[in-house]
This record gives C-alpha cells, sequence and structure tokens, in this order.
C-alpha cells in the first residue's frame, strides 16, 4: 500500500470558514483564509486579531528566548553580585584581623616598653641607693664611726658595691686585721 501524502492545509481545513466575519458570526476561534501571511505561511489565523498561528508560534519562540537570554543574564549578574560581595566580606574580614593582629602587636609593645621603663626605674633606683650607701659608707668610715648593730653583718647595699670599700672599712668583726674572712661569708 502507497502511504497517503501529507494533506494540504486546503484539505486540513476545507471545513472552516475563509471570512473572519463569517468566522465570527459563527462563534469560532480560527478561520482559515487560504492566503499567505506577511511571512509566508499558509496556515489557521485567529479570528479576534487575523494573526496567523504559524507566526505566533515564532514570536513566542522568539519570546522565550529573549526571556531565557535575559535569565541568563540576569542569573550571571546576579552571580557576579554574590562574588562581589564574597570577595568585599572576605577583604573586610581580612582587613579586621589585620587590625586586630595591629592592635594586639601595638599592646604587647606597649607592654615591653613599660616592662623595659619599670626595669630601668628599678636599675636607676637601685644604682640610687647603692651610690647613698657608698656616700655613708665613705663619710662613717672618714669619720671612723661605724656603730656595732652594723658589725654583726654588713648592709646589703654594700654585699655589691659599685666602687670597692672593704679595703677603707676597719675590721668589724672581731677578728685581727690580717683575718680576711668576714663571718656572713
Amino acid at each position: 500500500m502507497i502511504p497517503s501524502p501529507t494533506p494540504s492545509p486546503f484539505e486540513l481545513y476545507a471545513n472552516l470558514p475563509q471570512d473572519r466575519r463569517v468566522a465570527r458570526a459563527a462563534g469560532l476561534k480560527h478561520y482559515f483564509p487560504a492566503l499567505r501571511c506577511l511571512q509566508g505561511h499558509m496556515c489557521l489565523r485567529r479570528v479576534h486579531d487575523a494573526k496567523c498561528l504559524r507566526c505566533l508560534e515564532v514570536e513566542q519562540q522568539a519570546k522565550k528566548a529573549a526571556q531565557q537570554k535575559e535569565l541568563d543574564r540576569a542569573t550571571a549578574k546576579e552571580r557576579a553580585m554574590q562574588a562581589k560581595e564574597r570577595a568585599a566580606k572576605e577583604q573586610a574580614a581580612e582587613e579586621a584581623r589585620e587590625a586586630r593582629e595591629a592592635k594586639e602587636a601595638a599592646r604587647r609593645a606597649a607592654r615591653r616598653a613599660a616592662r623595659e621603663e619599670r626595669e630601668r626605674e628599678r636599675k636607676k633606683a637601685k644604682a640610687a641607693a647603692t651610690r647613698a650607701a657608698n656616700k655613708v659608707a665613705r663619710a662613717a668610715a672618714a669619720a671612723g664611726e661605724v656603730s656595732s648593730a652594723s658589725s654583726a653583718a654588713p648592709p646589703a647595699v654594700l654585699a655589691e658595691p659599685a666602687v670597692e670599700l672593704l679595703p677603707l672599712l676597719p675590721p668589724l668583726w672581731g677578728g685581727d686585721a690580717g683575718d680576711d674572712a668576714a663571718p656572713w661569708e
């Protein structure tokens, strides 16, 4: 059997009216004018606006393609904005971390400077106390008056004198002058 050829539009739509007014009066939604549209389509047309159904289909496809393109563009734009936001957040976090590190480094430097300043002040005070004690000891030695209370143990500041004063002092611990050992040693 020979397959039947595809029927032409004239055969398919032979029962539809060819005039728009007749189709409207009959309450139909479509009619077949048997004329080509401006784009060259031979098909049904809508009664309410006389548009070719193929032209409408092409318009809808173009509209969908435009919508998809706009959606793709919007999606790409949204992704770019999200990437910018992520980069800005990461940069802000990095800057905050660097600021915290700088603040901590400044605190450590301030504590170190304060500690060094206290150490310098302590050394100055110790040196001043040693100088004062040595001055008093020299004055006492020069006057020949050394109290008996100091004979039991020498003052702590004289344990590390800035200037060696022991040879200048007379023996205070009751030993003879040739005895070099002090009782506290």
